[in-house]
């Protein structure tokens, strides 16, 4: 009877929490994109009103973790973003063809604070997870699979994961996912502001062909603070002007 009783509960509380769970999420899973968003502020002291919920995935994209996009609503960005990003995963479909890249976080849906960052707060800001080789030089998603923590991921000055040296940055896709991105942005009136990489592998990505192809005043490091330095190497912070 003990046993019985136990199990009861056990079934009884999971149903509740998916009850629960799926009412936490219900905002998120039944929004619709349309009309303009309305931006007010800047990236780091806004809101949106009116935003677009990026895409769970596409053809060669995907959002990186479900626990971000349905729980913390971390989808939410402006109407010339979600375009810009969406044309710039089109484009990507031909010049790094078979390669498939992550996006990661963006604002909450009615922006303000977020729990991880001093910005993301007027769907102005979009982090990128870099792409990824393995030691054949081919694509590797293995650890693009671990949804938030990806974040605590580092590499070193040569790209190399902490972790797993037989892991390197993919510099070339990484190039041609910022010069993709920085066309789509201009033509969809929301121009790049900058991009925040870390200070140690800048130099690498800027070593690379695509590199002749980009604005470089628009790719920074921030040295003089140590842990935004150190955040931006297993992702790209990328803030774009609202006009």
């Amino acid at each position: 009877m003990k046993k019985n009783r136990i199990k009861k509960i056990l079934k009884i509380s999971i149903v509740v929490i998916l009850i629960l769970c799926f009412l936490w999420s219900a905002p998120v899973v039944f929004y619709w994109n349309n009309g303009k968003s309305v931006v007010k502020g800047s990236s780091n002291k806004g809101t949106i009103e009116n935003p677009y919920k990026m895409d769970l995935y596409g053809k060669n994209f995907s959002y990186f973790s479900y626990l971000s996009y349905f729980g913390l609503g971390m989808c939410f960005t402006s109407e010339r973003v979600y375009n810009s990003l969406k044309d710039c995963m089109k484009a990507l479909e031909s010049s790094a063809a078979g390669k498939h890249f992550y996006i990661m976080e963006l604002s909450r849906k009615n922006g303000g604070k977020t729990l991880l960052h001093q910005t993301h707060r007027a769907g102005l800001s979009v982090d990128l997870m870099v792409p990824k080789l393995n030691k054949n030089g081919k694509q590797t998603r293995f650890y693009d699979h671990c949804g938030l923590w990806h974040y605590c991921f580092n590499f070193d000055k040569e790209g190399r994961m902490n972790i797993d040296n037989s892991v390197q940055i993919d510099f070339e896709s990484l190039a041609l996912l910022i010069h993709e991105l920085e066309i789509a942005a201009a033509k969809n009136g929301s121009p790049l502001q900058r991009v925040i990489i870390r200070e140690e592998i800048r130099d690498n990505l800027l070593k690379t062909p695509s590199a002749a192809r980009l604005n470089k005043a628009l790719i920074v490091s921030y040295p003089q603070n140590k842990f935004v330095n150190k955040m931006h190497d297993d992702h790209i912070h990328v803030d774009f002007v609202y006009k």
